[in-house]
């Protein structure tokens, strides 16, 4: 009997194609040499993000083929989280020449019910392997005690957090938001 593996956080994530491209996965080049300072990596799970951001790729009512699905009208491939780890962790002498310029890793949650404990993970596995600063972009609407949530993501290794705030008001945020 073959068992399909489930292509989800924490296991796997998407990077923008950007981020791709320092690592080597992707082809391409940046004008000027000019990598990305940071590797922007996304959840990701079969079912989608449950938002419906009106100015979102990701929103649960967008009309796309998995393949044609963008996240800010970027290409966002998926790949295992433990690929980018081992590209990571390469001496600078084999690693592709975006790595070296990598600064930063900031982990973006959506709206899924498991993403609150799968982004602890993924900061877990991020921290533990490679000696690089991560950061995490929340999702305010998933998170059921702050102080909680946020004293896990330090001890899992986070240095920095920032809250997503889509809306000033409860009206706009119900207008964008879905």
């Amino acid at each position: 009997m073959k068992v399909e593996r489930v292509i989800e956080s924490p296991d796997f994530v998407q990077t923008s194609l950007a981020g791709a491209m320092a690592l080597g996965l992707e082809r391409g080049s940046f004008y000027r040499d000019a990598y990305p300072g940071s590797l922007n990596l996304l959840m990701t799970y079969p079912d989608g993000c449950k938002a419906n951001c009106s100015y979102c790729g990701l929103a649960r009512e967008r009309r796309t083929e998995p393949e044609d699905a963008t996240f800010i009208r970027v290409k966002w491939p998926v790949y295992e989280l433990s690929r980018i780890i081992d590209i990571l962790k390469l001496p600078s002498r084999e690693a592709a020449a975006g790595v070296k310029r990598i600064g930063r890793i900031c982990v973006s949650m959506i709206t899924h019910p498991r993403a609150e404990n799968d982004c602890v993970e993924l900061v877990r596995r991020l921290a533990a392997s490679v000696d690089i600063p991560v950061s995490v972009l929340v999702s305010p609407t998933l998170v059921q005690e702050p102080e909680a949530f946020f004293r896990r993501l330090k001890e899992a290794g986070a240095d920095w957090v920032g809250v997503a705030v889509d809306a000033a008001t409860p009206e706009l945020f119900a207008n964008m938001r879905g």
